[in-house]
């Protein structure tokens, strides 16, 4: 305040005294508005760099999606010439293409060894991505050890077989059981076995396993290379392979240590190595140990795949023959193959030509659509699930709303995997679905299992049908057998000698009374045409009486009189006698009546009781009916 004590001096005022608070009051004032001018500067520059960050988030999610589209779509493009590749190969090894020199025979499965394995590399690319993304869900259940490592082992001694390679499994059969996804535990050992042998020349690799607490750890020793301490640490990184440059194996992505790692966490364990360089390694990895309930450690049905011990599918080899689906009962198959690749329906047509199944082909879903719809229907169809236009998903939800499952199955073909993808395709309508790559066995037992499911739908469909026509068969003929017998009932009591015969001019019925008469059994009698009876067959008169039993007209006579008949008796003699005919409309039948008389003394038939008065047969019948 001297500065301004001096100021105010200068001016004749001799004190500031008064105005000090004034002064203080201003510079508050001042200040707030300088702090809150500062504030919403500050506050529209946090707004804007927030404002930043969302759009920079939004664009890294947007572009991390598309970097999953695009992994997915360049998978797909990589791997439907690969399974091309692969499929054409074993074709021509099985025999499409005719015999085969041995060299040519030797590169063929050079080629599709090759195929598959780049095929490999691709689903691990894909597999890693999905687990960095943690879109990765487990099905687990309770896994037994000892045959889930069995199993990989025996798919693995081809590979160790070139080395002279000795593959130990240490788990006893009734070890403690493990809760696991049973096929990513196959993938976790299939990578740590390779691994071993691939960097073993001589010795062993042996798996075993121990009790530690809740937990199961497992080893894979081998009596490889080793690897270096420092090195040790960083194995299971990403794109990593470690080892000296002469003795470090050719090929890999460096990623299957990274998916094991990934995998053994996702099921709440952990991996680790020891290792010496010069004097081969151990991995081991920790699963939850299944809780004993009483039953447990006993072997399960094998029966059952929902409880079972797993068990890896041994594909047959390439040079087994394929069962000829095309000549099953001496049945013929067309199959409707829709594939927007060429290269893919070249190989589904070589696997179905030499299992014997007639097929066409289909470029495109509109196309496939059209041929179903102009009544080119096939058995089956095997169906592409990524096309342009409509998608197989939409071809099949199109071809679901006329055709059912059993009608005509569909097999979808593609290399989504995931278990949303399967669902999709079942939920819209499909039979099975087939990941590509495929081997030809795997597509011709697929085929071949809903092609007999086809087959047995329709037995079934044909069974019912003849079942329900035997019931209303049975219930038809129980009610001709009621009818009949009312009316021999009838014909008896008229005390008259009595036939009656269907249109079929068959005797139907006879009466106690032409039993008589004749001297034939009744039981005899029934289903035999009625001119073995008449001797006067090829006269005038009978053939009147057959012409009135065949005529079917709307504008016949209902009943006739037919004198002159010669009937022959039981002990084949001739026997005179007139006869009167009537027609009798039922509702299953038709019967005609005949009524035999022998003419009196004179020749002549007494006609009483025959008319249509009161009392008359003609009354009596037409009430009957």
């Amino acid at each position: 305040l001297s500065e301004l004590d001096v100021m105010v001096f200068d001016l004749n005022i001799t004190s500031t005294t008064p105005f000090a608070p004034y002064g203080v009051f201003i510079f508050i004032l001042s200040y707030s508005f300088y702090i809150s001018a500062s504030f919403a500067d500050a506050f529209s520059k946090v707004e804007k760099l927030s404002g930043n960050l969302e759009e920079a988030n939004v664009r890294l999610v947007d572009m991390n999606k598309l970097k999953d589209e695009f992994l997915a779509n360049t998978t797909h493009e990589l791997k439907t010439p690969l399974a091309g590749i692969a499929g054409i190969a074993e074709s021509l090894l099985a025999g499409t293409g005719g015999k085969i020199p041995e060299t040519a025979r030797e590169h063929l499965k050079l080629l599709a060894h090759s195929a598959k394995r780049l095929s490999g590399l691709v689903d691990q690319i894909l597999d890693f991505s999905r687990l960095t993304r943690q879109d990765v869900s487990l099905r687990r259940t309770t896994v037994n050890l000892h045959d889930a490592v069995q199993g990989v082992l025996d798919i693995s001694r081809v590979m160790a077989k070139a080395k002279n390679l000795d593959l130990i499994n240490a788990i006893q059969p009734h070890f403690h059981p493990v809760q696991a996804d049973p096929e990513r535990l196959e993938q976790i050992l299939f990578n740590l076995v390779g691994n071993a042998i691939k960097f073993t020349q001589t010795g062993t690799v042996t798996v075993s396993a121990e009790i530690l607490d809740e937990f199961i750890r497992v080893s894979v020793a081998d009596t490889g290379v080793g690897i270096p301490e420092e090195a040790q640490e960083r194995i299971f990184n990403s794109h990593e392979q470690v080892g000296a440059a002469h003795t470090r194996a050719p090929g890999g992505t460096g990623l299957g240590l990274a998916i094991t790692r990934r995998l053994v966490e996702l099921h709440g364990g952990e991996i680790a190595v020891e290792s010496e360089l010069g004097h081969g390694s151990v991995f081991f990895f920790t699963l939850p140990a299944n809780r004993i309930t009483g039953h447990e450690n006993e072997p399960k049905n094998e029966a059952d795949p929902q409880v079972g011990p797993f068990r890896p599918v041994l594909l047959p080899s390439l040079n087994q023959a394929p069962d000829d689906l095309g000549c099953a009962d001496g049945l013929k198959y067309q199959v409707l193959i829709v594939d927007d690749e060429p290269v893919n329906l070249h190989v589904i047509a070589s696997c179905l030509r030499l299992a014997g199944i007639t097929f066409k082909t289909a470029k495109n879903g509109a196309e496939a659509l059209r041929l179903i719809q102009v009544g080119d229907r096939p058995d089956m169809m095997i169906l592409d699930v990524m096309m342009p236009g409509p998608t197989g998903y939409e071809v099949c939800r199109t071809l679901r709303r006329e055709h059912t499952a059993q009608a005509m199955p569909v097999i979808m073909l593609t290399v989504k995997n995931r278990v949303e993808d399967i669902v999709a395709g079942f939920s819209a309508g499909a039979n099975d679905y087939l990941t590509k790559p495929f081997s030809r066995e795997e597509l011709l037992a697929r085929v071949g299992t809903l092609l007999k499911l086809k087959q047995a739908h329709a037995v079934l469909r044909e069974n019912i049908r003849l079942k329900e026509e035997l019931v209303l068969r049975r219930e038809t003929e129980q009610e001709l057998w009621l009818t009949q017998h009312r009316l021999s009932g009838v014909l008896d009591a008229l005390g008259e000698a009595v036939l009656a015969v269907n249109i079929s001019r068959e005797i139907a019925l006879a009466n106690k009374g032409f039993e008589a008469l004749s001297g034939h059994a009744a039981s005899s009698l029934l289903g035999r045409p009625l001119v073995e009876l008449l001797a006067t067959a090829r006269t005038t008169g009978s053939g009147d009486l057959l012409s009135f039993l065949s005529d079917s007209g709307a504008d016949r006579d209902n009943s006739a009189h037919f004198p002159g008949q010669i009937l022959l008796d039981g002990a084949g003699q001739s026997l005179p006698c007139h006869v009167l005919a009537t027609c009798l409309d039922m509702e299953d039948e038709t019967l005609f009546v005949l009524v035999f008389r022998p003419p009196d003394s004179h020749g002549e038939v007494e006609r009483e009781g025959l008319g249509h008065g009161p009392g008359g047969l003609v009354s009596i019948l037409q009430e009957f009916t």
